[in-house]
């Protein structure tokens, strides 16, 4: 960074052109910043191509990290439910489950087939009215 002296602010030729080269750096700086910033969103945004994913799609996508199975927390991100919802459907039997000790899981599969039915069944009552 260039070093910025102190200004006495008297109608100077010297002084105006040392304000003028300070206000350079600063919108150089902030330039910089904005370009870096938006490279950044822009590597980001190609990354997630968000519109072309389906729900269900997302769900059944099994890239090496993701798990077969959710837990209770999970399934209620990708439903946009509450926790208590997810344990109503799952203790209704709507959404199948599996129990490993004290855990209640809900496999990836089954959470995508619930999705496709419950989209279907919407559907199908739209089309009824």
């Amino acid at each position: 960074m260039e070093n910025i002296k102190e200004v006495n602010f008297e109608n100077t030729e010297e002084e105006a052109q040392a304000l003028g080269n300070a206000l350079r750096i600063l919108v150089r700086m902030v330039v910089t910043t904005i370009m870096r910033e938006t490279s950044i969103q822009r590597k980001i945004i190609t990354k997630v191509d968000v519109a072309s994913v389906t729900p269900s799609s997302r769900i059944n996508s099994e890239p090496q990290e993701e798990s077969l199975l959710l837990n209770i927390r999970e399934g209620a991100r990708l439903l946009r439910v509450s926790r208590s919802r997810v344990y109503e459907l799952v203790n209704s039997r709507q959404i199948p489950s599996v129990r490993l000790g004290k855990r209640m899981l809900i496999p990836r599969a089954q959470l995508a087939r619930f999705i496709e039915e419950a989209a279907n069944n919407s559907m199908n009552m739209g089309q009824q009215y």
